[in-house]
């Protein structure tokens, strides 16, 4: 119910609802619960990005089994921060949820405007190479491939073409693997660059994928209207990318025929 009013029906007020009815079940808040609390602060109007930094930063303390950060969180604040907030109303708030009440009850106060925030995503992305430093086998657990996705979204977002090719070789040379969602960014970038071909090569590159995990790319805030969040496969993805690199070759076309 807390993933349905974050998503499909967006409601701030019904999320912490959710959320008191299972902590008072005596149900352990998972890490997939505490990301639905951050997307509710993040991503629901009004904005909250203070809420959203506080809830990260209790989860930052939990240590119990499973319930530990993971780069869907920091992909999350990345969003957010660098995409979510463009010229949305953000207020500070004052929500039980941080208290130990666990009533969803909100006192709202000090309204600003908050927009989104390049800097502020690329020093969130950045501090995650030294909060997880290089294990004794030499890897690296973050940041994953969720979290260069969400960088290389909001690079695209603000159109630093120059960052991008920057942050493309940082992850190369990080060894992450590209995944598919990876790939269907960068055909929007370099489509966006105008480096049309650049995008066909490495849409040519690309193989229908086996099933994976899907990562929502938050643009704009809920009060926008967008296509609802749903579960998907990489091979959906796959044929997105499809579509976008067709419709591309079919524009870039017409407009040299026009030309001509």
């Amino acid at each position: 119910m807390m993933q349905y009013y974050t998503t499909a029906q967006p409601d701030r007020e019904r999320v912490l609802f959710y959320y008191d009815e299972l902590v008072n079940a005596g149900v352990q808040p998972s890490s997939h619960t505490y990301n639905l609390l951050m997307l509710a602060y993040g991503t629901i109007e009004p904005v909250d990005l203070k809420a959203m930094e506080k809830v990260f930063s209790i989860l930052r303390k939990k240590t119990w089994g499973e319930t530990t950060v993971q780069g869907l969180h920091y992909a999350t604040l990345i969003n957010c921060h660098g995409a979510v907030a463009r010229g949305s109303f953000r207020v500070s708030s004052s929500s039980s949820f941080l208290s130990h009440t666990h009533t969803h009850s909100l006192t709202f106060f000090s309204p600003s405007f908050a927009f989104s925030d390049l800097e502020k995503a690329l020093e969130v992305f950045n501090s995650i190479a030294l909060t997880y430093p290089i294990t004794k086998k030499g890897m690296k657990t973050l940041p994953d491939a969720v979290c260069w996705e969400a960088i290389l979204n909001v690079i695209l977002v603000h159109k630093r073409f120059d960052l991008f090719e920057k942050y493309i070789q940082k992850m190369q040379e990080s060894g992450t693997p590209s995944t598919t969602y990876i790939q269907n960014v960068l055909i929007k970038a370099y489509a966006a660059e105008g480096k049309i071909e650049k995008a066909r090569e490495i849409f040519d590159a690309m193989e229908i994928p086996r099933m994976g995990e899907f990562l929502v790319s938050f643009l704009l805030p809920s009060s926008f209207s967008l296509p609802r969040a749903k579960a998907c496969t990489d091979a959906d993805t796959h044929n997105v990318a499809v579509l976008q690199v067709s419709l591309l070759l079919t524009d870039t076309t017409a407009k040299r025929t026009r030309r001509v």
